[in-house]
């Protein structure tokens, strides 16, 4: 865990890697979580974050490196006065979010899987991914007070 300043912005980086074991998906949102709860978020910002966090962190593992032993997830988040920044990218091939199917339509609605990109978009304000399809960004700003 770094701290930085970025014209005058102090940013707080930490940085992860995670091998493809699920169970250290839950330890590492604890520690984001731990430096949010230093920002005084309130419980919805912090379950929004959490929520989208460790879905990515899931996919990363389960889509993306194919729960294969050998292959990592990393993750970076940034931490500024105006929000939290998670990326999480994986060792798999990518592919392109415009290709999922819509888990609203109602051939999908009782389907087990293909919804957490759409969970993702809702509780998170930004979400961009790289050219590759290997690493999601996902943006949540604080709320203005």
């Amino acid at each position: 865990m770094t701290s930085s300043s970025q014209r005058g912005k102090k940013i707080l980086k930490m940085e992860f890697k995670l091998s493809s074991d699920f169970k250290k998906v839950k330890e590492i949102s604890q520690k984001i979580l731990q430096c949010l709860n230093k920002r005084q978020a309130d419980e919805s910002f912090l379950f929004d974050v959490k929520l989208a966090c460790e879905e990515a962190m899931i996919n990363a593992i389960k889509y993306g490196n194919k729960s294969r032993a050998d292959k990592t997830v990393s993750i970076n988040c940034d931490i500024s006065k105006e929000a939290v920044i998670i990326a999480v990218e994986d060792e798999g091939e990518g592919f392109n979010c415009k290709d999922l199917p819509d888990p609203t339509r109602e051939e999908n609605l009782l389907k087990t899987r293909g919804r957490g990109l759409f969970i993702i978009h809702n509780v998170m304000d930004k979400v961009e991914f790289n050219s590759k399809g290997n690493k999601i960004i996902m943006t949540k700003f604080f709320p203005k007070t």
